[in-house]
């Protein structure tokens, strides 16, 4: 699960104390802070509102007595909320929903801004301390009973600029960090329990690692940059192996945001159009009238999609979408309202983020739960089959055939892609069946030849492997 930008909130910090900040380098601290009591919090009636086939119910979450401003970050599946308020003064503070209260949550550093970032199903949270005017910023693990946890840096690299971005069920964190003196090459790490695990490296062609998001099976995804011409494309890691997910046209930039158990993960690409990934297959994702460029930021483990963009409704800066198979609809608003800003989604359809309740009014933190609408579709997944029609062991310079196969008894046309490792042939059918493809290898090595078949839906078959020996 993911959250969206985290704007608007920062506070402008003294020089003194920013000076404070910057001389505490020193091993990563702990605070213990005793679970704040709960506070009373003003909140409206819920609504129900239809976006085409679906129906929402809006749940106001409220804002602290005096307060004007609330905002959810992250859901857990056990719908535990954390996100931000105001409270009489104004000041922006993090705060807990849970069970219809709410709860704040102390500052770990009196000179900075603490932010929620993630919440698993054991309450453990991730959340970082901005340090406002300035590039400092640290990732805190908080555990359910309070103590705060400052997360150090990989080896050798600067504690000052480390940043928590994901967490999964086990409490397993990833993350970004920074080499000392404001040096542009970033780490992807993982921590667990408060201490550094591992840098997880950088993928072939790129030296710089910016993991997003995490899942229970230890698969990451983010983006990889160079830092010499400022190429980035998405990658996936697992095991020690990067896997470079691509873009939907050769030469283009991509970054993944956020993935699920069953392996979707989503993101942009060619400058910001939504996508997703179903078993390393790229597909675009279809963009509802009334948002521009929405940036996915969030998939449940049924592959139902949140993200959010520039809205074209006069006078509000952002609107939201959300996807459930092949339908595409905009989030809606509180009725009568003009804004929406949805940044987390459980596995219940629960999706959290913010929305004004009056046009031009201050956002308060909304709930949209999925009341009605077509589930997400039965699908079954493509059944393919390799088999090579010529030799397998061939010199440079010579070509190999194969022929494919597919059995699907639904959601037809369908894509598929040869993935020869040196370079991809696609097509498409229109019905299932049998058909073959030739391809000329260039260089010596061993290819790991495959064949994925793409239904509408998204489903993706892939066959056996058949090994290429190039002499």
């Amino acid at each position: 699960m993911r959250t969206g930008k985290r704007a608007k909130y920062f506070a402008m910090i003294g020089s003194a104390a920013i000076a404070t900040a910057c001389t505490d380098i020193g091993a990563p601290r702990t605070t213990a802070d005793a679970v704040s009591p709960a506070i009373a919090v003003a909140v409206q009636p819920t609504a129900r509102v239809a976006a085409g086939p679906i129906t929402f119910t809006i749940t106001d979450l409220g804002v602290p007595t005096g307060g004007t401003y609330s905002s959810g970050y992250t859901i857990n599946n056990i719908t535990q909320i954390a996100g931000m308020s105001s409270d009489p003064a104004g000041a922006i503070a993090p705060l807990l929903w849970t069970g219809g209260s709410a709860v704040p949550i102390p500052n770990f550093d009196p000179a900075g801004l603490l932010i929620p970032v993630r919440i698993n199903d054991a309450g453990h949270m991730i959340l970082q301390e901005d340090i406002g005017g300035t590039s400092i910023g640290y990732a805190i693990w908080r555990e359910p009973n309070g103590t705060q946890h400052r997360l150090p840096s990989h080896p050798g690299g600067d504690p000052l600029r480390v940043y928590g971005r994901g967490m999964n069920s086990t409490g397993l964190i990833v993350g970004m960090t920074r080499e000392p003196s404001l040096a542009i090459t970033t780490h992807g790490v993982t921590w667990q329990n408060g201490a550094f695990v591992q840098d997880i490296g950088a993928m072939a062609g790129f030296q710089s690692t910016n993991p997003q998001d995490i899942n229970d099976a230890g698969r990451i995804v983010g983006t990889s940059t160079n830092t010499v011409n400022f190429n980035s494309t998405a990658f996936s890691w697992q095991s020690g192996a990067f896997t470079n997910l691509g873009a939907l046209s050769a030469g283009a930039a991509s970054a993944a945001n956020a993935l699920n158990n069953t392996g979707t993960i989503v993101g942009t690409s060619n400058g910001g159009f939504p996508v997703r990934w179903v078993n390393g297959a790229i597909q675009s994702l279809t963009v509802p009238a009334g948002v521009i460029q929405p940036t996915p930021v969030d998939v449940n483990d049924s592959g139902d999609i949140i993200g959010w963009g520039t809205s074209t409704t006069a006078g509000a800066l952002y609107a939201s979408a959300f996807w459930r198979g092949s339908q595409a609809v905009l989030l809606p608003t509180w009725p009568g309202a003009t804004q929406t800003l949805a940044r987390s989604i459980n596995n219940k359809g629960e999706i959290v983020g913010e929305g004004n309740l009056v046009p031009g009014g201050p956002m308060h933190a909304l709930m949209w739960t999925v009341s009605s609408g077509s589930p997400p579709p039965t699908n079954a997944t493509p059944v393919v089959t390799l088999a090579a029609t010529s030799p397998t062991t061939i010199n440079a310079g010579s070509a190999v055939t194969m022929r494919g196969s597919f059995t699907d008894p639904d959601n037809g046309p369908w894509s598929y892609t040869f993935q020869w490792q040196d370079g991809t042939t696609t097509g498409s059918r229109s019905k299932a069946g049998s058909f073959s493809a030739s391809h000329t290898y260039r260089s010596k090595g061993i290819y790991n030849v495959t064949l994925s078949v793409t239904d509408k839906l998204g489903a993706v078959g892939t066959s056996n492997v058949v090994q290429v020996t190039v002499r």
